[in-house]
């Protein structure tokens, strides 16, 4: 099994595997891919260069907003789905493994990256589910 023991490598993987997301709303002519993208690229720009705060700060806010588009899209257009308990099982993973994340970078300990790797991966599929509505 092939682990990744650094941080900056695992989560610039993670946040380059958000393109997937926005080339697939790209190709099914979401608009959302638009905000998608940027963002991914926001996120990318970042973990490649973790200390740069105004990268962070970039990241976060087209993070945030990315999220609000796609939640509100998605609580718009989940009417005739039959996936919303896994649409909301996974928000709350999403949650969940990024507050660890923050909690565990926090307090310096060990292993933080693989929460917010968890957390990229769940927001990866949460989008697919979203563009599917």
């Amino acid at each position: 099994m092939l682990m990744i023991y650094n941080p900056n490598k695992l989560l610039t993987i993670s946040s380059t595997l958000f393109l997937i997301n926005s080339l697939y709303g790209f190709k099914i002519n979401n608009k959302l891919y638009r905000i998608d993208i940027i963002s991914s690229f926001a996120s990318i720009i970042y973990w490649l260069d973790p200390t740069n705060i105004y990268k962070r700060n970039l990241d976060i806010l087209l993070a945030n907003y990315c999220f609000t588009k796609f939640f509100i899209y998605g609580v718009i257009n989940r009417k005739n789905c039959n996936c919303e308990p896994f649409i909301w099982c996974n928000l709350l993973n999403i949650f969940y493994n990024f507050t660890i994340s923050c909690i565990l970078y926090k307090y310096k300990l060990k292993k933080w990256y693989y929460f917010h790797f968890i957390f990229h991966l769940s927001s990866i599929a949460q989008k697919f589910i979203v563009y599917h509505l």
